[in-house]
């Protein structure tokens, strides 16, 4: 009986996008990664009205602007 939502929130980001220990992990991405990661390894799905769901970690997506795009992509690290 749990909301979609909770579970994706306990879930991500995954250890691939977020290291692990998550917390010192954050950290030395935002000190050592030049951008903002904006959708990078971000969630991405749907949810319906009847609390069904489905999401996936984006560690490949794209922001255009006009004729310009910035791609992103990733690889979990081991």
């Amino acid at each position: 009986p749990l909301h979609p939502m909770d579970i994706l929130n306990t879930l991500h980001p995954t250890p691939a996008v977020g290291g692990e220990p998550f917390n010192t992990a954050s950290q030395d991405i935002q000190a050592l990664e030049p951008f903002d990661r904006n959708l990078y390894a971000g969630a991405l799905g749907w949810l319906s009205d009847r609390l069904e769901a489905e999401f996936v970690v984006g560690i490949r997506s794209g922001i255009f602007d006009g004729y310009k795009a910035r791609l992103y992509a990733g690889a979990g690290v081991v």
